[in-house]
Protein backbone atom coordinates (compact mmCIF):
# COMPACT_ATOMS: atom_id res chain seq x y z
CA UNK A 1 0.00 0.00 0.00
CA UNK A 2 1.41 3.55 -0.65
CA UNK A 3 1.30 6.27 1.24
CA UNK A 4 0.66 9.89 0.54
CA UNK A 5 3.01 12.40 2.84
CA UNK A 6 0.65 15.13 2.70
CA UNK A 7 2.46 18.52 4.17
CA UNK A 8 0.57 21.25 6.24
CA UNK A 9 0.99 23.77 8.75
CA UNK A 10 -0.18 22.84 12.25
CA UNK A 11 -3.55 24.49 12.95
CA UNK A 12 -6.12 23.31 13.15
CA UNK A 13 -8.11 24.39 10.27
CA UNK A 14 -4.53 23.47 8.13
CA UNK A 15 -4.69 20.26 9.34
CA UNK A 16 -8.36 19.99 8.85
CA UNK A 17 -8.17 21.13 5.59
CA UNK A 18 -5.40 18.65 4.74
CA UNK A 19 -7.05 15.58 5.65
CA UNK A 20 -10.32 16.85 3.54
CA UNK A 21 -7.64 16.37 0.29
CA UNK A 22 -5.68 13.08 1.91
CA UNK A 23 -9.54 11.54 1.81
CA UNK A 24 -10.73 12.60 -1.35
CA UNK A 25 -6.97 11.14 -3.16
CA UNK A 26 -7.54 8.01 -1.53
CA UNK A 27 -11.40 8.09 -2.01
CA UNK A 28 -10.39 8.13 -5.63
CA UNK A 29 -8.27 5.39 -5.43
CA UNK A 30 -5.36 7.18 -6.59
CA UNK A 31 -3.19 6.41 -3.29
CA UNK A 32 -4.34 3.70 -0.14
CA UNK A 33 -3.51 5.89 2.48
CA UNK A 34 -2.35 9.58 3.87
CA UNK A 35 -0.52 10.62 6.60
CA UNK A 36 0.28 14.38 7.91
CA UNK A 37 3.19 16.27 7.95
CA UNK A 38 3.25 18.79 10.13
CA UNK A 39 5.06 22.27 9.70
CA UNK A 40 5.57 25.34 11.70
CA UNK A 41 5.94 28.26 9.44
CA UNK A 42 7.09 31.76 10.24
CA UNK A 43 3.70 33.65 10.16
CA UNK A 44 2.92 30.71 12.91
CA UNK A 45 5.85 31.72 15.31
CA UNK A 46 5.79 35.48 14.44
CA UNK A 47 3.10 37.09 16.54
CA UNK A 48 3.26 40.97 14.77
CA UNK A 49 0.37 41.84 12.48
CA UNK A 50 1.25 40.48 8.84
CA UNK A 51 1.66 44.32 7.42
CA UNK A 52 4.65 44.76 10.06
CA UNK A 53 6.17 41.32 9.51
CA UNK A 54 6.27 41.90 5.48
CA UNK A 55 7.51 39.63 2.64
CA UNK A 56 5.84 36.66 0.96
CA UNK A 57 5.11 33.36 1.86
CA UNK A 58 4.81 33.53 5.80
CA UNK A 59 2.17 30.90 5.91
CA UNK A 60 4.04 28.84 3.08
CA UNK A 61 7.60 29.00 2.26
CA UNK A 62 8.74 26.76 5.25
CA UNK A 63 5.63 24.01 3.81
CA UNK A 64 7.52 24.33 -0.11
CA UNK A 65 10.40 23.61 1.50
CA UNK A 66 9.69 20.75 2.81
CA UNK A 67 8.02 19.78 -0.51
CA UNK A 68 11.69 20.40 -2.09
CA UNK A 69 13.81 18.62 0.51
CA UNK A 70 11.38 15.76 -0.05
CA UNK A 71 9.83 15.12 3.52
CA UNK A 72 6.11 14.97 1.90
CA UNK A 73 5.39 14.23 -1.71
CA UNK A 74 1.91 17.02 -1.51
CA UNK A 75 1.09 20.12 0.50
CA UNK A 76 -2.03 21.80 0.76
CA UNK A 77 -2.15 25.58 1.51
CA UNK A 78 -5.28 28.15 1.50
CA UNK A 79 -4.42 29.30 -1.62
CA UNK A 80 -4.76 32.91 -0.73
CA UNK A 81 -1.76 32.53 1.75
CA UNK A 82 0.16 31.92 -1.63
CA UNK A 83 2.47 34.63 -3.55
CA UNK A 84 1.29 35.60 -6.50
CA UNK A 85 3.74 34.53 -9.23
CA UNK A 86 4.27 30.66 -10.02
CA UNK A 87 7.43 29.18 -9.43
CA UNK A 88 8.52 26.86 -12.16
CA UNK A 89 9.39 24.42 -8.98
CA UNK A 90 6.27 23.32 -8.30
CA UNK A 91 2.83 21.91 -10.08
CA UNK A 92 -0.21 23.61 -8.42
CA UNK A 93 -3.93 22.49 -8.56
CA UNK A 94 -6.97 24.20 -6.80
CA UNK A 95 -9.90 22.61 -5.12
CA UNK A 96 -13.42 23.64 -5.82
CA UNK A 97 -14.00 26.51 -4.11
CA UNK A 98 -16.15 27.04 -0.38
CA UNK A 99 -18.48 29.84 -0.37
CA UNK A 100 -15.37 33.09 -0.73
CA UNK A 101 -17.42 35.55 1.36
CA UNK A 102 -16.32 37.34 4.33
CA UNK A 103 -18.65 37.42 7.75
CA UNK A 104 -19.73 39.56 10.63
CA UNK A 105 -19.18 37.33 13.46
CA UNK A 106 -20.92 38.64 16.49
CA UNK A 107 -24.58 39.88 17.39
CA UNK A 108 -25.36 42.66 14.68
CA UNK A 109 -26.36 41.39 11.06
CA UNK A 110 -24.81 43.28 8.76
CA UNK A 111 -22.02 45.77 8.66
CA UNK A 112 -24.65 48.90 8.43
CA UNK A 113 -26.00 47.86 11.44
CA UNK A 114 -23.08 48.17 13.50
CA UNK A 115 -23.30 51.13 16.39
CA UNK A 116 -21.37 54.14 16.06
CA UNK A 117 -17.82 53.48 17.30
CA UNK A 118 -18.10 49.63 17.20
CA UNK A 119 -15.01 47.80 17.38
CA UNK A 120 -14.35 45.50 14.94
CA UNK A 121 -11.59 42.73 14.91
CA UNK A 122 -9.79 42.45 11.35
CA UNK A 123 -5.72 42.14 10.99
CA UNK A 124 -6.48 42.48 6.96
CA UNK A 125 -5.85 45.78 5.55
CA UNK A 126 -8.26 44.87 2.78
CA UNK A 127 -10.98 44.06 5.19
CA UNK A 128 -10.17 47.42 7.42
CA UNK A 129 -10.29 49.87 4.10
CA UNK A 130 -13.83 48.09 2.81
CA UNK A 131 -14.80 48.24 6.54
CA UNK A 132 -13.92 52.01 6.97
CA UNK A 133 -15.21 52.72 3.40
CA UNK A 134 -18.48 51.53 4.54
CA UNK A 135 -18.49 53.02 8.14
CA UNK A 136 -15.38 55.44 8.77
CA UNK A 137 -17.34 56.08 11.97
CA UNK A 138 -16.59 52.59 13.33
CA UNK A 139 -13.02 51.21 14.89
CA UNK A 140 -10.80 48.69 13.02
CA UNK A 141 -9.19 46.81 15.45
CA UNK A 142 -6.28 44.54 14.50
CA UNK A 143 -6.02 41.00 15.82
CA UNK A 144 -4.36 37.95 14.98
CA UNK A 145 -5.07 33.96 15.69
CA UNK A 146 -6.62 31.10 14.51
CA UNK A 147 -10.19 31.30 14.05
CA UNK A 148 -11.96 30.09 17.18
CA UNK A 149 -9.39 32.57 19.11
CA UNK A 150 -10.37 35.42 16.76
CA UNK A 151 -14.82 34.57 16.97
CA UNK A 152 -14.44 34.24 20.96
CA UNK A 153 -13.39 38.32 21.00
CA UNK A 154 -17.26 39.21 19.35
CA UNK A 155 -19.24 39.96 22.19
CA UNK A 156 -16.02 40.19 24.64
CA UNK A 157 -13.58 43.36 24.08
CA UNK A 158 -14.79 43.69 20.62
CA UNK A 159 -18.25 44.38 18.91
CA UNK A 160 -17.80 42.34 16.20
CA UNK A 161 -15.34 40.17 14.57
CA UNK A 162 -14.59 39.57 10.73
CA UNK A 163 -13.56 36.16 9.44
CA UNK A 164 -13.38 33.93 5.84
CA UNK A 165 -17.13 31.51 5.89
CA UNK A 166 -14.74 29.32 4.19
CA UNK A 167 -12.77 28.88 6.84
CA UNK A 168 -15.77 28.54 9.74
CA UNK A 169 -17.20 25.88 7.17
CA UNK A 170 -14.51 24.06 7.10
CA UNK A 171 -13.94 23.50 10.75
CA UNK A 172 -18.11 23.06 11.27
CA UNK A 173 -18.92 26.76 12.78
CA UNK A 174 -21.61 27.82 12.32
CA UNK A 175 -23.20 31.62 13.03
CA UNK A 176 -21.71 34.68 11.99
CA UNK A 177 -23.35 37.03 9.39
CA UNK A 178 -22.59 36.40 5.76
CA UNK A 179 -20.86 40.28 3.94
CA UNK A 180 -22.57 40.30 0.59
CA UNK A 181 -19.23 40.28 -1.41
CA UNK A 182 -20.63 44.12 -2.58
CA UNK A 183 -19.63 45.31 0.10
CA UNK A 184 -16.89 43.56 0.71
CA UNK A 185 -14.90 41.99 -2.09
CA UNK A 186 -13.07 38.76 -0.88
CA UNK A 187 -9.10 38.41 -0.91
CA UNK A 188 -8.03 36.74 -4.28
CA UNK A 189 -8.54 32.87 -3.88
CA UNK A 190 -10.30 32.71 -0.63
CA UNK A 191 -12.15 29.96 0.06
CA UNK A 192 -9.92 27.55 -2.60
CA UNK A 193 -7.18 25.56 -1.77
CA UNK A 194 -3.98 24.67 -3.45
CA UNK A 195 -2.29 21.52 -3.38
CA UNK A 196 1.11 21.74 -4.84
CA UNK A 197 3.74 18.57 -5.58
CA UNK A 198 6.83 18.43 -7.94
CA UNK A 199 6.08 18.44 -11.66
CA UNK A 200 6.01 14.88 -13.31
CA UNK A 201 5.32 12.86 -9.83
CA UNK A 202 2.48 10.31 -8.93
CA UNK A 203 1.36 13.03 -6.63
CA UNK A 204 1.04 15.22 -9.37
CA UNK A 205 -0.86 13.02 -11.26
CA UNK A 206 -3.03 12.20 -8.26
CA UNK A 207 -3.93 16.25 -7.63
CA UNK A 208 -4.69 16.60 -10.93
CA UNK A 209 -7.18 13.69 -11.02
CA UNK A 210 -9.05 15.52 -7.98
CA UNK A 211 -8.54 19.19 -9.09
CA UNK A 212 -11.75 21.39 -9.94
CA UNK A 213 -11.72 22.78 -13.53
CA UNK A 214 -13.96 25.49 -12.60
CA UNK A 215 -11.37 26.06 -9.58
CA UNK A 216 -8.96 26.30 -11.67
CA UNK A 217 -9.94 28.81 -13.88
CA UNK A 218 -11.34 31.51 -11.13
CA UNK A 219 -8.05 30.77 -9.05
CA UNK A 220 -5.65 31.59 -12.22
CA UNK A 221 -8.10 34.70 -13.36
CA UNK A 222 -7.28 36.24 -9.45
CA UNK A 223 -3.62 35.30 -9.24
CA UNK A 224 -2.72 36.33 -12.48
CA UNK A 225 -4.25 39.97 -11.71
CA UNK A 226 -2.50 39.99 -8.37
CA UNK A 227 0.84 40.26 -10.43
CA UNK A 228 -0.04 42.33 -12.68
CA UNK A 229 -0.70 45.07 -10.07
CA UNK A 230 2.31 43.77 -8.20
CA UNK A 231 0.38 43.31 -5.26
CA UNK A 232 2.19 42.07 -1.88
CA UNK A 233 0.23 40.49 0.90
CA UNK A 234 -0.22 43.89 2.90
CA UNK A 235 -2.00 45.44 -0.56
CA UNK A 236 -5.66 46.15 0.16
CA UNK A 237 -7.22 44.52 -2.92
CA UNK A 238 -10.09 41.89 -3.16
CA UNK A 239 -10.84 39.85 -6.63
CA UNK A 240 -13.19 37.49 -7.33
CA UNK A 241 -13.85 35.72 -10.84
CA UNK A 242 -16.59 34.16 -11.52
CA UNK A 243 -18.44 31.60 -13.86
CA UNK A 244 -22.13 32.29 -14.28
CA UNK A 245 -24.35 29.07 -14.10
CA UNK A 246 -24.59 26.98 -17.71
CA UNK A 247 -22.05 29.48 -19.69
CA UNK A 248 -18.32 29.23 -20.29
CA UNK A 249 -17.81 33.02 -19.28
CA UNK A 250 -15.66 33.80 -16.16
CA UNK A 251 -16.33 37.00 -15.08
CA UNK A 252 -13.49 39.22 -12.87
CA UNK A 253 -14.11 41.99 -10.23
CA UNK A 254 -11.42 43.81 -8.57
CA UNK A 255 -11.57 46.69 -6.09
CA UNK A 256 -8.91 48.53 -4.26
CA UNK A 257 -9.36 50.65 -1.46
CA UNK A 258 -7.59 52.99 1.08
CA UNK A 259 -6.21 51.86 4.19
CA UNK A 260 -8.32 54.41 5.24
CA UNK A 261 -11.31 53.72 3.22
CA UNK A 262 -11.34 57.29 1.89
CA UNK A 263 -10.73 56.48 -1.58
CA UNK A 264 -11.22 52.92 -4.07
CA UNK A 265 -11.61 51.67 -7.81
CA UNK A 266 -13.10 49.01 -9.18
CA UNK A 267 -13.63 47.41 -12.32
CA UNK A 268 -14.49 44.12 -13.94
CA UNK A 269 -14.16 42.31 -17.27
CA UNK A 270 -14.82 38.69 -18.79
CA UNK A 271 -13.58 36.36 -21.34
CA UNK A 272 -15.28 32.94 -22.66
CA UNK A 273 -13.23 30.15 -22.30
CA UNK A 274 -13.71 26.65 -22.11
CA UNK A 275 -13.24 24.93 -18.32
CA UNK A 276 -13.02 20.77 -19.73
CA UNK A 277 -9.66 21.87 -20.98
CA UNK A 278 -7.64 19.03 -19.05
CA UNK A 279 -6.27 19.39 -15.80
CA UNK A 280 -3.82 16.85 -16.13
CA UNK A 281 -2.01 19.15 -19.01
CA UNK A 282 -0.80 20.89 -15.70
CA UNK A 283 0.85 18.43 -13.84
CA UNK A 284 4.41 18.57 -15.86
CA UNK A 285 4.14 22.62 -16.58
CA UNK A 286 7.13 24.03 -15.23
CA UNK A 287 7.53 27.27 -16.75
CA UNK A 288 4.74 30.03 -14.90
CA UNK A 289 2.86 32.53 -17.25
CA UNK A 290 4.39 35.75 -18.65
CA UNK A 291 3.81 38.65 -15.94
CA UNK A 292 2.18 41.70 -17.28
CA UNK A 293 -0.96 42.79 -19.08
CA UNK A 294 -1.31 40.34 -21.73
CA UNK A 295 -3.67 41.40 -25.31
CA UNK A 296 -6.91 39.38 -25.05
CA UNK A 297 -8.76 39.13 -28.83
CA UNK A 298 -12.39 39.16 -28.36
CA UNK A 299 -12.24 40.66 -24.62
CA UNK A 300 -13.62 44.82 -25.07
CA UNK A 301 -12.79 47.02 -22.08
CA UNK A 302 -13.94 50.12 -22.34
CA UNK A 303 -15.39 53.02 -19.84
CA UNK A 304 -18.71 55.05 -20.96
CA UNK A 305 -18.07 58.47 -22.63
CA UNK A 306 -17.42 61.30 -20.24
CA UNK A 307 -17.32 59.27 -17.33
CA UNK A 308 -14.47 59.27 -15.13
CA UNK A 309 -12.24 56.42 -13.73
CA UNK A 310 -14.01 55.02 -10.21
CA UNK A 311 -11.18 56.15 -8.29
CA UNK A 312 -12.21 59.65 -8.45
CA UNK A 313 -15.83 59.94 -9.04
CA UNK A 314 -17.57 57.05 -7.88
CA UNK A 315 -18.97 55.53 -11.15
CA UNK A 316 -17.29 52.61 -12.84
CA UNK A 317 -16.46 51.78 -16.28
CA UNK A 318 -18.53 49.60 -17.96
CA UNK A 319 -17.39 46.45 -19.27
CA UNK A 320 -18.73 44.53 -22.78
CA UNK A 321 -17.50 41.56 -23.52
CA UNK A 322 -17.51 40.21 -27.16
CA UNK A 323 -17.32 36.64 -28.05
CA UNK A 324 -13.85 34.84 -28.14
CA UNK A 325 -12.17 31.81 -28.58
CA UNK A 326 -12.81 29.16 -26.65
CA UNK A 327 -9.43 27.88 -24.80
CA UNK A 328 -8.80 31.02 -23.61
CA UNK A 329 -6.22 31.16 -21.12
CA UNK A 330 -8.21 32.34 -17.53
CA UNK A 331 -4.66 34.43 -16.46
CA UNK A 332 -5.28 36.74 -19.62
CA UNK A 333 -8.36 38.39 -18.00
CA UNK A 334 -6.09 38.74 -14.73
CA UNK A 335 -3.35 40.32 -16.56
CA UNK A 336 -5.89 42.76 -18.65
CA UNK A 337 -8.19 43.78 -15.73
CA UNK A 338 -5.26 44.83 -13.28
CA UNK A 339 -4.15 46.76 -16.15
CA UNK A 340 -7.34 48.55 -16.61
CA UNK A 341 -7.46 49.25 -12.90
CA UNK A 342 -3.97 50.97 -12.79
CA UNK A 343 -5.05 53.07 -15.12
CA UNK A 344 -8.19 53.95 -14.37
CA UNK A 345 -5.92 54.76 -10.15
CA UNK A 346 -3.22 56.88 -12.27
CA UNK A 347 -1.12 58.41 -9.93
CA UNK A 348 -2.27 56.52 -6.83
CA UNK A 349 -1.36 53.09 -8.28
CA UNK A 350 2.31 53.91 -7.16
CA UNK A 351 1.26 52.91 -4.00
CA UNK A 352 -0.09 49.37 -4.88
CA UNK A 353 1.54 46.25 -4.40
CA UNK A 354 4.78 48.39 -2.71
CA UNK A 355 4.15 48.28 0.71
CA UNK A 356 6.39 45.21 1.43
CA UNK A 357 9.21 46.49 -0.63
CA UNK A 358 12.39 46.83 1.68
CA UNK A 359 11.05 45.14 4.68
Amino acid sequence: MTVLRIGARTSQLAVTQAEAVGRQICAAGLYGAFELVGITTRGDTDRRQLSQIGGTGLFTNAVRQALLAGECDLVVHSAKDLPAADSPDFAMFFSAREAPCDVLYGKYPSIAELPAGARVGTGSPRRIGQLLRLRPDVEAVPIRGNVPTRIARAGADLDAVIVARAGLARLGITGGHDIPVAEMVPAPTQGILALETLPGTRAAAAAAQVESAEGRAVALAERSFMVGIEAGCSTPVGALATVASGTDELHLFARWTSPDGTASAEDEATIRLELAAGAAQAANRAEPPTAGPVPQPGTELVSEPGREPASNSGTEPQVKAAPAAAHADPRELGFRLAAKLLEALGPAAQSIGRETEGK
